[in-house]
């Protein structure tokens, strides 16, 4: 908020975004630490489903965001099928430093090549099409930010107002409303569709 104040902004340029990173780099490692079961429950699920569906040993993996490694050097020694190299890369140089330390912690990995680079989705230090498995980790999704919210759907909202917060009556009007919606497209779809296609 600073800079944009500074400059007259109401959005962030890449060099407010990577300041903040430095700024917060490190506190993501000591938050991990002091509540490990926050963090590893929903780890935990994402080992779960991944294990179900990892090839032979001897795949790459790759986590793309991975940040401070808070859930990248946690998750490697729960994977039933070792991977025969393992990444992370993130945008910020200094979380990356800090992922380093923080992997540095973690015993039994000496036998699992990784490494963490400095790099975002468009210019990753890796050539095309070099890893099994690319993946992120967003964390729990009840915690919000700009990642959760930009990636929930209308029904997730609509189970998460019925199921969480126990707003039946909401849910079912939103269920409703949203029923409506798809009435009317599907309606007009079925109404124009010959202008679409032609049959000869």
């Amino acid at each position: 908020e600073y800079l944009r104040a500074i400059e007259g902004r109401d959005d962030n340029t890449i060099e407010d975004i990577m300041i903040s990173y430095d700024f917060q780099a490190g506190s993501y490692n000591s938050k991990y630490r002091k509540s490990l079961d926050e963090f590893n429950k929903p780890l935990m699920a994402m080992v779960e489903i991944m294990n179900m569906y990892l090839p032979e040993n001897g795949y790459t993996l790759c986590e793309a965001g991975v940040g401070e490694g808070t859930s990248f050097f946690p998750l490697l020694p729960h994977l039933k099928k070792k991977p025969a190299f393992a990444c992370g890369f993130d945008i910020s140089w200094s979380r990356i430093l800090e992922g380093i330390r923080f992997g540095n912690e973690f015993t039994g990995l000496a036998e699992m090549p990784t490494q963490l680079v400095v790099g975002d989705m468009f210019e990753t230090p890796f050539a095309d099409k070099s890893f099994d498995i690319v993946y992120t980790f967003i964390g729990k999704a009840d915690q919000g930010g700009p990642i959760v919210d930009a990636s929930r759907t209308v029904v997730f909202g609509i189970y998460e107002k019925a199921f969480r917060f126990m707003s039946m009556g909401s849910a079912s009007a939103e269920a409703f409303v949203l029923f409506l919606m798809i009435a009317v497209v599907t309606v007009i779809q079925f109404k124009f569709q010959d202008k679409w296609v032609f049959y000869e």
